[in-house]
């Protein structure tokens, strides 16, 4: 009776095991973020500024962008030298990317049409806000937070006009302030940075990486397969 007992626990063990996994099978499966089983890898640079605390200009930074196809999120790393100096990952989701992408239309079109008044430099928002993840450290991220990017414009170099980036300091879960951020961007380098947070052209990386995962036949087979019909083989390739 005890054995019973003993093998009936174990197949509900097992098909309770069974069903969770499958359900979580299906969940990844049907997970609109889920764009393909690849991993992260790094899209673009683009050498643009960190606003200084101090003196107010700008300080050459890089920025890299990287793209996570199992989650559809791209980050922005950089070190942020002009300000802490920690290492910087601002990792942004679609819906981010849509609103920084809106922010940067509307300040090209009051860049083109000469209408970036100065009651409106350093205006909070001006152009949009949105809450992201950010990490960093010194030497990887090490501390976690979610403070609100904004979109806004302030006038630097020569007076010119920069779409800025920035957040406040907000503390982690740990009580640790995150580091205020000012990425500063001309407006040659917001149409780079439209390219990049593409949606369309980051599902076109996409494509482009599953066509090179099930690229198979070598070009002499292709060759000789093109134009006619296939041979009989001993060994069936497909």
């Amino acid at each position: 009776m005890k054995t019973k007992k003993t093998v009936s626990f174990t197949i509900i063990a097992l098909s309770l095991i069974a069903i969770l996994a499958s359900c979580v099978s299906v969940e990844k499966k049907e997970d609109p973020n889920f764009l393909g089983d690849f991993d992260g890898r790094q899209i673009a640079t683009i050498m643009a500024g960190n606003v200084k605390l101090i003196k107010k200009t700008i300080k050459p930074s890089t920025f890299t962008f990287s793209f996570y196809p199992r989650t559809n999120n791209l980050t922005i790393s950089f070190r942020n030298s002009g300000r802490s100096g920690d290492n910087v990952w601002a990792t942004l989701d679609q819906n981010d990317r849509k609103i920084l992408i809106e922010g940067i239309k509307a300040f090209l079109k009051q860049y083109d049409e000469q209408t970036l008044a100065p009651e409106n430099n350093k205006k909070k928002a001006l152009f949009g806000k949105t809450k992201i993840e950010l990490s960093w450290g010194l030497f990887g991220p090490t501390r976690i937070a979610e403070p609100t990017l904004r979109c806004e414009y302030e006038l630097l170099t020569d007076n010119r006009p920069y779409f800025i980036l920035g957040n406040a300091m907000t503390k982690s879960k740990e009580g640790v302030n995150c580091p205020a951020l000012r990425m500063a961007f001309s407006p040659a380098q917001c149409e780079d940075l439209l390219e990049i947070l593409s949606q369309e052209n980051l599902l076109k990386l996409v494509e482009s990486l599953k066509k090179e995962f099930n690229k198979y036949d070598t070009e002499q087979k292709a060759g000789e397969q093109k134009g006619e019909e296939k041979k009989e083989s001993k060994i069936n390739y497909n």
